[in-house]
């Protein structure tokens, strides 16, 4: 029972670890797309939230929704706000949404040289996450087979 316990628990750390990398590679996909938009289009921060917003491949980041909903003029607030909400829901680190926060306080605050270098900053540390992440996936997968084969053998054994 324990042995089953224990796969279950792997298996469900497993599915939190890929839906974290899943989360992780569409903000790195979302943090590309700001960076195009502000070096080719010098869009403002509204837009950007806009084009996102209606981009289906962001679907799943409800913070993006979240921020283009929202009446409030300040974006700083909404995003701070929405990336809380989004945390609660979501298997992600709080360093994530930390890192995901402070990406949304500096957004739009110079001018659009400085932007696309702060998109791309911040696209490297996410891809540092994201390698990080999908190491750790590895290794639960590692796990649940390990735990699995040795539920299989202690079966095995109890039935003879």
């Amino acid at each position: 029972m324990v042995a089953l316990t224990i796969m279950a628990s792997g298996i469900y750390a497993s599915q939190c670890v890929i839906k974290r990398i899943n989360i992780i590679e569409l903000c790195i996909l979302l943090i590309k797309q700001f960076s195009c938009d502000i070096e080719y289009s010098n869009l403002p921060v509204n837009e950007l939230i806009f084009n996102a917003f209606n981009n289906e491949r962001f679907s799943d980041l409800e913070f993006v929704k979240y921020v283009y909903q929202n009446e409030s003029d300040n974006f700083t607030y909404k995003w701070k706000v929405a990336i809380k909400q989004f945390g609660k829901k979501n298997p992600l680190l709080k360093s994530d949404l930390n890192l995901l926060e402070s990406f949304g306080e500096k957004l739009g605050i110079n001018d659009s040289k400085h932007q696309v270098q702060l998109c791309e900053e911040y696209i490297k540390r996410f891809s540092g996450i994201y390698e990080t992440a999908i190491s750790k996936k590895d290794e639960y997968m590692k796990m649940c087979r390990l735990v699995g084969a040795a539920t299989s053998i202690f079966f095995l054994i109890m039935m003879l």
